[in-house]
This record gives structure tokens, C-alpha cells and sequence, in this order.
């Protein structure tokens, strides 16, 4: 459990959610997602969580178009984040399951238009919808690490490697449990 410090007007993002790892999902193109996160980017209490459930806030591309940046594999989203929101859950506005984490934001929130940028794909302005874009690292990559972790006995105590592999049975068993 954890408690966050919420804007009033961002209370309802909250209501009725319950925080799922979704370590499978294949991310498609254009997938609207939701965030929260302490960005100080038109967050009105500095501090507080804030929501961002945008039109612009989706997958830019799919996973299969994933690139590989700093050691890590992420994707590029259109949801305004700023300085205060990395590491800030990416969720399935559908479900609200958490698919990835923020990696990488801009300075500020891009002006460019959510178009825009999609028509940069296959263009020599495409690596303008890597250095422009909030990046995300999806769970796939997160259960792929967990796996290495688990697998390698120089990491961590036996107790973080049976913590991480305990995370992942619980979602293989909850996934195993909702295709019956």
C-alpha cells in the first residue's frame, strides 16, 4: 500500500483503481493510456499527483518498434510529462493496468501536435519522435529484467530474487486464472 498527496480535481483518476502489472500486453500504435505522476508541468500544487488522461496521451508506436536507448528498451508516447514524472506508472486508460513506466521526459511538454509527430515515422524527422517524446519502459522489458535478476545468483539477497520471482508468479497466475 501507498498513500499519495492528490490534487482534488484528480481525486477521481483514483477512485475504484486497482494497481495491476500487466507484464504481457503487446503494445499496438495509438492505445490511449493514463498516467499520474509529480511532473511540475501544469500541475497546479507542485508536490501533489497529478493526472494526465489526454487525447494526445497513447502509444506513438508498437512494441515490435521498440528502441533500444541507455542499455534499455522504451517507447515513445505522446503524454505530456515534465521533470518530476519519471518513473510515473504508464497505465491502459481501458483497464488500468500498469504497462510501463516513464524513462525519459522532455524538458517541457512538447507544442508539436500529436499528428505531427506520428507522420515523422519512416521520414528523416524520425528521430525527432525519440528526442521529443516521453519515453516509456513497458513491463515486457521490466519481467525480462526480473527474470536476469532472478536467474543470476550475484544479485541481490535470495530474498529480492524470490520477492521478484514471487511478483511474477502472481501475475502469470492471475493471467492463467482470467483465460479460463
Amino acid at each position: 500500500l501507498c498513500a499519495l498527496d492528490v490534487a482534488p480535481d484528480d481525486l477521481d483518476f483514483f477512485v475504484n483503481r486497482q494497481v495491476t502489472l500487466d507484464f504481457t500486453t503487446a503494445l499496438i500504435p495509438n492505445t490511449p493510456l493514463s498516467t499520474i505522476g509529480f511532473g511540475v508541468h501544469n500541475n497546479p500544487a507542485v508536490g501533489q499527483a497529478s493526472a494526465e488522461e489526454s487525447p494526445d496521451c497513447q502509444t506513438l508506436l508498437g512494441h515490435v518498434a521498440k528502441k533500444l536507448i541507455s542499455g534499455t528498451f522504451m517507447l515513445p508516447t505522446g503524454c505530456d510529462a515534465s521533470p518530476g514524472d519519471s518513473g510515473s506508472p504508464v497505465a491502459l486508460r481501458s483497464s488500468g493496468k500498469v504497462v510501463g513506466f516513464f524513462a525519459r521526459v522532455p524538458g517541457v511538454t512538447s507544442p508539436t501536435s500529436i499528428d505531427e509527430i506520428k507522420s515523422w515515422r519512416n521520414t528523416p524527422l524520425e528521430p525527432n519522435l525519440w528526442a521529443e517524446t516521453t519515453l516509456m519502459i513497458p513491463m515486457s522489458e521490466v519481467a525480462k529484467a526480473f527474470r536476469q535478476s532472478i536467474a543470476n545468483p550475484e544479485w541481490g539477497s535470495p530474498h529480492n530474487r524470490s520477492l521478484l520471482l514471487h511478483i511474477l508468479n502472481a501475475h502469470d497466475a492471475a493471467a492463467r486464472k482470467n483465460t479460463h
